[in-house]
């Protein structure tokens, strides 16, 4: 994991987002910045998030997980990986908890 902002974690008016996994990736694209800067020119945050897992793909064939959440509240996850459980609570609802397990490499 890579607790350093703008790689690891990252929080602006547009989003908050966090990323796991292989920490070079991650430190090298500043992947939670670019979720940041996708959502900024209009993708909405399920777009961003699998923007950057895509180019990480293509640049790299390391483990990473994101998860983010835009200005409205809306939750997104998304990984690499070969399963990356993640919850969330919205305040007002139940809590979603959710697993998936990918058969093969995103």
């Amino acid at each position: 994991d890579t607790p350093i902002p703008g790689a690891g974690t990252y929080a602006s008016q547009h989003i908050g987002a966090s990323a796991t996994g292989t920490g070079e990736y991650v430190i090298r694209s500043l992947s939670c910045r670019q979720i940041s800067d996708n959502v900024a020119s209009g993708m909405t945050i399920g777009e961003a998030v699998d923007a950057v897992l895509a180019q990480l793909g293509r640049d790299y064939d390391g483990d990473i997980g994101l998860i983010a959440i835009d200005a409205n509240g809306v939750p997104y996850a998304n990984h690499r990986t070969r399963d990356m459980p993640h919850a969330y609570f919205s305040g007002d609802g139940e809590v979603v908890a959710k697993m998936r397990v990918l058969a093969k490499k995103y």
